[in-house]
């Protein structure tokens, strides 16, 4: 099931004939001779063993221990009966030890990139321990977190279905389904504490959850734990807490940091996929080359983009966004947006077929436009998302459900997947400052909307300078 790019269920006849399959020996053959070349010099066989280990790590999703494991245990079978060895031989257990030191620096690199350091790892088993020793027990620690996330994660209480979440604490400690969910949770938290020690298992139980989660309707992403990650501290903090455990609150906001760059990538391997990422690379090929060259087919995309996302004429100041196609055609300002937004699309397909850095150049575009003045986030990507399928369509002469107009809707389903996540980090509200906004908002406007604002605006005409001055009406 590793393979996509041929299909490794086929008979083994027809394996031999696939050139897909066999550039994936030659590349395996080539992994074990780069070892097999430099056994006689233990810095150079340390050095490919690593660059082996992090190859294999960073493939997505991740090969490691999973799949090296059985390799390391079964190994000896193939040199036995390729060889007509025995089990005891020297070949059989020279090449177990070899697969083994793969497994081992597998192991640390793992570790290395979950990003847990000893004193992570360490604090989270103690601080786990006590939160359900102190609190009767891990229902209880469960039950204490679930509330506090109810109150700090934005719009949770509204993704629940089976119970009240705007019921009352003491209500739904007692609500059946509530501590359903609480178990489910608290389940999900043993299994990754369980495991801390295990970069393997816990890798993979990182995985689980966070597909386990994308698996809900709705999905559960980082529009709930990136806020989750960002705020854990304050729960640990709290006085009854950070008392219990006397650990500082780091470590359970690494280990979400660690949970999230799983989520991160097990969001995007789901929308974008393999089949997606050879659609795109063709589909831009062939817009370009209908068009003539690349300029060109970027002034047809973005003349339809003014067209087909509400009010992205007036975003651009340097040139004159309403004027006739014609005009824009010879409007060098407006040349050079669609040279950038090209460079863009270029800096997308250029490295689709690499998942780190197809991710990199989506956050890099994703964060040049939320800096923007003003920024431009989801009221223009989100119309763009729901529209381009009909520009390909069109462009192409391809069907609405063709693999050419699903890859473009799923390239900024991704996009706008970022984009979200980075414009709640920009605005830098927490969710204690949106709780507090809303109760005092609330509050404020309790004896009516407008004697509210004229009391806040007669205080600001007395505490803004030159405010006075503004009007010309009164």
């Amino acid at each position: 099931d590793q393979f996509s790019k041929f299909n490794a269920r086929q008979s083994d006849e027809a394996l031999k004939t696939d050139a897909e399959f066999l550039k994936q020996v030659d590349a395996i053959i080539g992994g074990f001779e780069t070892l097999i070349n430099n056994l006689n010099d233990a810095d150079l066989l340390l050095n490919r063993l690593e660059s082996l280990a992090d190859e294999h790590l960073e493939k997505k999703p991740a090969i490691s221990s999973n799949y090296f494991g059985p390799l390391q245990k079964n190994i000896h079978l193939f040199i036995e009966g390729t060889l007509n060895v025995g089990s005891d031989s020297d070949e059989a257990r020279a090449w177990t030890h070899l697969v083994g030191a793969l497994n081992k620096v597998i192991k640390d690199h793992a570790i290395h990139n979950l990003g847990l350091s000893d004193i992570d790892r360490d604090a989270l088993v103690s601080s786990w321990n006590q939160l359900t020793g102190r609190a009767g027990g891990s229902r209880n620690a469960g039950t204490n977190l679930v509330l506090w996330m109810l109150e700090n994660v934005p719009n949770m209480r509204d993704q629940f279905s089976k119970f009240n979440a705007r019921q009352s604490d003491d209500n739904l400690r007692k609500d059946a389904e509530f501590v359903r969910q609480v178990d489910l949770i608290t389940g999900g938290l043993e299994s990754l504490v369980d495991n801390v020690n295990n970069p393997i298992f816990l890798q993979e139980a990182l995985v689980r959850l966070a597909d386990a989660h994308l698996n809900l309707k709705p999905r559960v992403g980082l529009e709930y734990f990136g806020p989750l990650q960002r705020y854990i501290h304050a729960y640990l903090r709290k006085p009854w807490v950070f008392l219990l455990t006397v650990l500082p609150p780091e470590p359970g906001q690494t280990y979400l940091t660690a949970f999230n760059n799983v989520l991160k990538d097990r969001t995007f391997l789901r929308i974008v996929s393999d089949d997606d990422r050879r659609a795109l690379q063709s589909s831009w090929s062939r817009l370009q080359s209908q068009a003539g060259n690349k300029q060109e087919a970027g002034i047809k995309l973005v003349t339809w983009l003014f067209d087909n996302v509400p009010n992205m004429r007036d975003q651009f100041s340097k040139f004159n966004a309403h004027s006739s196609d014609e005009a824009l055609r010879a409007n060098n300002e407006f040349l050079r947006q669609v040279d950038v937004i090209v460079g863009g699309l270029d800096s997308l397909i250029n490295n689709v077929d690499n998942s780190d850095n197809f991710q990199a150049a989506i956050e890099r575009l994703v964060d040049v436009h939320l800096h923007m003045s003003p920024s431009v986030g989801l009221e223009y990507f989100g119309p763009l998302q729901q529209n381009i399928r009909s520009y390909i369509q069109n462009a192409l002469g391809v069907a609405a459900d063709s693999a050419e107009a699903r890859s473009w809707t799923n390239l900024f389903t991704a996009f706008n997947e970022f984009l979200a996540d980075h414009t709640i980090q920009k605005i830098g509200l927490s969710p204690t400052d949106r709780k507090v906004l809303d109760r005092t908002w609330k509050q404020l406007t309790s004896g009516g909307k407008q004697e509210a604002g004229v009391k806040l605006v007669l205080w600001m005409f007395d505490q803004v300078p030159n405010m006075r001055d503004q009007f010309s009406k009164f």
